[in-house]
């Protein structure tokens, strides 16, 4: 199992900075609550249960478009 997702975490990990980040850019000018300033949120307090339920949930967006 381990090495079959190798390939799935390299394609996910290349997308999610993308993803991330026009949503912060977005939620912060318009002052908007959302993913992505939770995403910041998260990541400045160190809640990895929170980003990685995030990443989980964009990867999983981005897949299916």
């Amino acid at each position: 199992m381990k090495n079959a997702l190798i390939p799935v975490v390299t394609m996910v990990g290349g997308g999610i900075p993308s993803l991330v980040g026009g949503s912060v850019i977005i939620e912060y000018i318009f002052n908007l609550p959302g993913m992505g300033r939770l995403m910041v949120d998260a990541l400045n307090e160190r809640d990895y249960p929170i980003i990685s339920a995030i990443n989980l949930i964009m990867g999983h967006h981005r897949h299916r478009q």
